[in-house]
């Protein structure tokens, strides 16, 4: 009886064995060139892989004398590889060079100056591709790939690579936090597989840039938003990963911008708390004073507006302040504010205005002054709007006129917006004359766009030419890999 079950547990254990390397276990991953600069992915899991390839010969997959192809690829999925296919073929009668292979920091398949046709046991020289294959006799993890290929005899011909793999259980992971400041945020391990982590916000800020979320890649600065992670929601990481802090110059519409009180030519958005029109009261109304509508609040010796919205170019002026009197130009079409004469309205015209400063340090401008009274900008009774009027300087005294802000004082909502993880700059870390990065631990390495080519040890980074950024920790390097 005991035979018997000892029996039936070998089959057993022999059949889970046999189906375990079985194709149906198996997911593949394939990557095929497409040019001598890019490639295309097929298979179930090519969402968040990061795949570079580069070949030195300009012809579609060709490998001659001297030339090379690499290949790397990360982020992909906790597995165990079962076996590597490569899709290559050689000239008819040559074609030799080395290959490189590594899964991480181990090298699982390398071939050092052989003939094609003694790459494995089923190579031979021919012209039309066929499938070379390393197939693992025991479980490989499958980490980050790189992959060289190096022609030493005419010619090589490489179409495409597939990585047999199987799925492992998933496990909690960890996620950690660059800010790439000299501030630190702690790392979150999911309770559960799969459930997540719950984003932690980062408080820093400088003259210039503020938090906004979080990034599975690092940025130098730019103009478009990359795929951010916002504080507070849930992440599912799918790997232990590093999000990178990514910063933006863009303020909410909550900041306080100060009128300006220096009356100096400049550009300048006009401002009042009551319209957004300054009309001419007269006979004459081709021309319009805009103005931006906002709410007001008094400081100590000033004025403040609180900036809501985006100011178009029509709201926009160049005031030039010379002596006693201005010349008013709009940003928009170059066109004056000028006056028709003593009881006409507004109109393209270069005029000189005479000014003055009221309650709060506002302004008025005015023309045709005499001792008592001036055709002045100012407000009616109702302060539902604005015009030229017959008043007395006791009158304008007391009145609030218009507030100036210079348009490069305006919140930098009023700008392209911009975004970086690195607010310090890459001057500002410390560089490698300081022995800060131990080139004998992992680094990350990415290209000028903020990709990243490879994680691991940095002996196996083998691209020689290019400029790179390395990073380790809060640390980051730019480096010529001609110098390396």
């Amino acid at each position: 009886m005991q035979g018997t079950i000892k029996q039936w547990i070998r089959i057993l254990l022999t059949t889970i064995l046999v189906w375990s390397s079985c194709s149906l276990w198996a997911e593949e991953l394939k990557v095929l060139v497409e040019s001598y600069n890019t490639v295309s992915l097929q298979g179930d899991m090519t969402d968040d892989l990061l795949v570079s390839y580069t070949q030195s010969h300009n012809f579609k997959s060709r490998v001659t004398a001297g030339d090379s192809i690499t290949l790397s690829i990360s982020n992909l999925p906790r597995a165990v590889v079962h076996s590597i296919t490569l899709s290559m073929h050689s000239n008819k009668s040559s074609g030799a060079g080395d290959l490189y292979l590594t899964l991480g920091d181990s090298i699982v398949w390398e071939i050092v100056d052989s003939k094609f046709s003694d790459w494995t046991d089923n190579a031979f020289y021919c012209t039309e591709y066929i499938d070379i294959t390393k197939t693992f006799d025991t479980a490989v993890p499958l980490n980050d790939l790189y992959m060289k290929i190096k022609g030493t005899v005419n010619s090589l011909y490489f179409a495409s690579i597939t990585i047999s793999y199987s799925l492992l259980e998933p496990i909690p992971f960890a996620v950690h936090f660059d800010t790439h400041v000299d501030v630190s945020c702690a790392s979150l391990v999911e309770q559960q597989a799969k459930q997540g982590v719950v984003l932690p916000t980062f408080e820093w800020s400088d003259a210039i840039w503020q938090f906004l979320g979080w990034t599975e890649h690092p940025y130098q600065t730019t103009t478009s938003l990359p795929t951010t992670y916002y504080p507070g929601t849930t992440y599912y990481p799918k790997r232990d990963v590093t999000l990178h802090a990514l910063y933006t110059t863009a303020k909410q519409a909550n900041d306080w911008l100060v009128q300006d009180t220096l009356y100096q030519s400049g550009e300048y958005v006009i401002c009042s708390p009551w319209q957004l029109q300054l009309m001419a009261y007269g006979s004459v109304k081709d021309k319009l004073l805009y103005t931006n509508h906002c709410s007001m609040q008094l400081a100590e010796d000033s004025m403040v507006c609180l900036h809501a919205t985006f100011l178009p170019m029509s709201n926009r002026y160049y005031i030039d302040f010379q002596n006693d009197s201005v010349t008013i130009r709009s940003m928009s079409d170059n066109s004056y504010i000028g006056y028709t004469s003593e009881t006409g309205g507004l109109k393209n015209q270069k005029n000189k205005w005479g000014y003055m400063i009221a309650k709060h340090k506002s302004i008025f401008f005015h023309h045709h002054q005499t001792k008592d009274a001036g055709r002045y900008i100012y407000s009616h009774t109702d302060g539902s709007k604005f015009f030229f009027k017959d008043v007395r300087f006791q009158s304008v005294d007391n009145a609030i006129g218009l507030f100036l802000f210079r348009v490069e004082d305006l919140p930098y909502q009023e700008k392209k917006k911009q975004y970086t993880s690195y607010p310090l700059g890459y001057n500002a870390l410390p560089t490698l004359s300081q022995p800060t990065i131990d080139f004998n631990q992992p680094i990350s390495i990415y290209n000028l766009m903020g990709q990243c080519l490879y994680r691991g040890m940095w002996q196996h980074f083998h691209q020689t030419s290019g400029v790179v950024i390395v990073q380790q920790g809060h640390i980051a390097k730019r480096i010529c890999l001609r110098d390396r």
